[in-house]
């Protein structure tokens, strides 16, 4: 028989939205049918509707993930991130949502999606721009994406290895990253001074044809505010619509990037690692060891 879910003591279900203090839960077929309220009411179309919302998978991401679940929902090892709902800045172009997010054949699929508003409009699937066209004028342009990323740090040695295919079509401004960072606040005018460590294993933009790898070491101040002690590499390559292996590797003296098994070189033209050496610090001023580093996706 099931049980039957309601909210107030009644003895039937009132329109509103159920959660798992409810009743609802994950895994379990949810069967939702219509009665009529008298013998003098006669419904018309579909009584009854089932559904089984699903799972999130629960396992360490310790040694990756090869996004084979059966759910199209991420593991619970990754945090999936979310903001909307919240007051944006006349300059945010990008909401993070969880819908855009999901798992399928598997792979990992982040979908980014161009919205034209009106004042005061939030991006929703209706506001959609067809086909991703350009919003009219007198339109505000957002673009809805996700954003996943774990909740644990790394110490060295470690490396990380991603394997991805951005959008075929090239459109101008479509990013896409894999990326770690520690838990020291990033730099800006604010903050001069940070013990930060961000590691850009995959770093592409669809107009470019090239991939970008840069690694980011505490804080330096500039004219502009403060910004990272940071060196860049890169490789010439298509990169909308083709299917690329991305790898990075630290040992707690280097960090080397490397895209189809190539190492990648460094845009100064000489080693392709990164060190103190190559940045210009003591070896005391990588941030590694306790900080360690976590992994977000940003997409």
């Amino acid at each position: 028989m099931g049980t039957l879910i309601t909210k107030e003591g009644l003895n039937f279900s009132k329109p509103g939205v159920y959660d798992s203090d409810d009743g609802i839960k994950a895994d379990s077929l949810i069967v939702v049918r219509a009665e009529a309220v008298s013998s003098n009411t006669e419904l018309a179309g579909a009584k009854r509707w089932e559904h089984t919302f699903p799972g999130r998978p629960h396992s360490s991401l310790e040694d990756g993930d090869e996004f084979n679940d059966a759910s199209p929902l991420p593991n619970k090892g990754w945090s999936v991130y979310d903001n909307t709902g919240q007051r944006h800045s006349a300059k945010t172009n990008t909401i993070y949502t969880k819908d855009a997010v999901s798992v399928k054949d598997g792979n990992l699929e982040i979908r980014t999606a161009r919205h034209c508003l009106k004042p005061g409009q939030e991006p929703t699937k209706e506001t959609e721009s067809p086909g991703g066209a350009v919003c009219p004028a007198g339109k505000r342009t957002m673009y809805t994406s996700g954003r996943i990323e774990t909740d644990f740090l790394y110490n060295a040695p470690f490396e990380m290895e991603v394997r991805a295919r951005m959008a075929d079509g090239q459109d101008d401004g479509l990013h896409f990253a894999a990326w770690l960072v520690n838990n020291q606040p990033y730099c800006h005018k604010g903050i001069k001074s940070s013990y930060l460590g961000e590691i850009d294993t995959m770093e592409l933009l669809s107009e470019r044809a090239h991939t970008t790898n840069t690694t980011h070491v505490t804080c330096t101040e500039a004219e502009s505010g403060a910004g990272t002690v940071r060196d860049g590499h890169r490789i010439y390559t298509k990169v909308a619509g083709e299917w690329h292996t991305h790898r990075m590797t630290w040992d707690g003296y280097s960090v080397k990037y490397y895209l189809n098994g190539k190492l990648v070189p460094s845009d100064r033209g000489d080693t392709p690692e990164t060190t103190a050496q190559s940045l210009g610090m003591s070896p005391e001023k990588i941030p590694e060891g306790a900080d360690g580093f976590s992994l977000p996706s940003d997409y």
